[in-house]
């Protein structure tokens, strides 16, 4: 493949390690900036010409030109960012948000922080390089978005989220994206606005008018394509729906009204959102399953996808489990994540798999036995509560069962958290 100049500024050591292992040709460079924001404490060189540039989280003064004057050096010139780049540029984080100066920007990558840092996977940005398409779209408004909005070519998902503060409209082709400002932008060319709908928040969510203002605008946009998005917003905050292409507006908005509110409903409920929190859409959309005898396989893999999701926490209450579980489904969730699991008279056999998984290494993991459970009950990250209706070795095998979320989460914790106090170590 032919060489591509790609100029990295503050961007992680590995994935440029990673690009010139594929013989792409790297010069990489690092942004600073007084407190003020006044002046650029250091500017790296820049290319005359490169076919690609990445940003990180770039500070918003590097887009203003009367702040840190000429770009690439001493050299006086009054060249932006465009001037340098041939190409593609991709960008991340904060900068997207002067991409109306600069529409080629393409936003790739969210960047996630912790403990005040930023850091990076560069997965899909590697992608867009190599396949020379974009793919997947990430989106961080402020450094408490801690969720990204995604898109595909083939398929729109959605998430909520209260801290947005300005409601972004993605379109997606396949190799463009186009960014409008659901609240700022509705008289561009390619957007009209055929909503808005105007609705109670109280209708869906009683007693919500302490956490939430009681209406909200439901916009619904159609570009120049008749492809049919969607919006609920506020200023100041804003909860966003995507939806996928429709072909009228008329059909969009039975979907909004039969899908987005109630799930708006669910999400609300099962998040218990406060100020800070966000409500996300969540694995198996937070409905309940019907299991018949015989679809063990379709069990698992339900189980599987609601225990691999959680990212901080699992707390796994279940009477009669045996060492498959742990080959099936603990061993799956992800590393640092904390599990508990609660059993009743645990067998020798589960004694001894739960002993050689406490000594894995990148994983914090405790078990417990009580005579007071019953029910089989998995929490995830305190945001999800699933109840099962037999044991997890059993589910769907000779017998129906079912899987029902909870919607009284902390109520229904506290009650295991009391029992685990008071069991005995495994």
């Amino acid at each position: 493949m032919n060489k591509k100049i790609i100029y990295c500024l503050d961007c992680d050591e590995n994935f440029c390690k990673d690009l010139k292992r594929n013989n792409f040709e790297i010069i990489t460079g690092y942004l600073g900036y007084s407190r003020s924001h006044s002046q650029v404490i250091s500017l790296p060189e820049a290319p005359n010409e490169c076919d690609v540039l990445v940003f990180n989280l770039i500070d918003p003064a590097c887009f203003d030109m009367n702040k840190w004057g000429p770009y690439g050096g001493n050299d006086n010139s009054k060249c932006t960012i465009e001037d340098k780049v041939n190409k593609s540029m991709y960008i991340s984080g904060g900068a997207f948000t002067f991409s109306k100066k600069y529409p080629r920007f393409k936003l790739i990558q969210e960047s996630q922080i912790s403990n005040g840092h930023s850091t990076f996977d560069y997965t899909h940005l590697q992608k867009a390089i190599f396949d020379g398409g974009i793919d997947c779209i990430y989106y961080l408004n402020t450094p408490f978005m801690f969720h990204s909005l995604y898109d595909t070519p083939d398929w729109v998902g959605f998430r909520f989220n209260t801290a947005i503060t300005k409601v972004k409209r993605w379109e997606l082709n396949k190799n463009t994206v186009k960014m409008y400002d659901c609240l700022s932008r509705l008289d561009n060319d390619d957007l009209k606005l055929v909503g808005p709908i105007e609705f109670s928040l109280l209708d869906l969510i009683p007693n919500s008018n302490n956490l939430l203002p009681n209406i909200r605008r439901l916009d619904l946009l159609v570009n120049n394509v008749n492809e049919t998005f969607a919006t609920i917003v506020k200023f100041g905050k804003g909860f966003v729906y995507f939806l996928p292409p429709f072909k009228n507006s008329v059909e969009a908005t039975a979907i909004l009204i039969n899908e987005i509110l109630p799930n708006f409903k669910r999400a609300y409920e099962m998040s218990q959102i406060s100020e800070t929190a966000s409500i996300l859409d969540t694995p198996l959309g937070q409905k309940e399953k019907i299991y018949a005898p015989g679809d063990q396989y379709t069990l698992y893999k339900d189980l599987k996808e609601i225990i691999v999701s959680a990212r901080n926490e699992i707390f796994v209450i279940d009477t009669y489990a045996n060492e498959d579980f742990f080959d099936l489904y603990i061993d799956k969730i992800k590393n640092n994540t904390r599990a508990r699991f609660l059993t009743k008279k645990p067998s020798k056999n589960l004694v001894t798999v739960i002993n050689k998984f406490k000594a894995k290494q990148n994983i914090n993991f405790e078990a417990r036995e009580s005579n007071e459970i019953h029910d089989r009950v998995i929490f995830i990250d305190d945001k999800q509560c699933w109840v099962l209706g037999h044991s997890i070795k059993d589910g769907a095998v000779k017998q129906p069962t079912y899987l029902i979320p909870v919607d009284s989460i902390a109520d229904m914790k506290k009650l295991y958290e009391d029992i685990w106090i008071k069991a005995s170590i495994v």
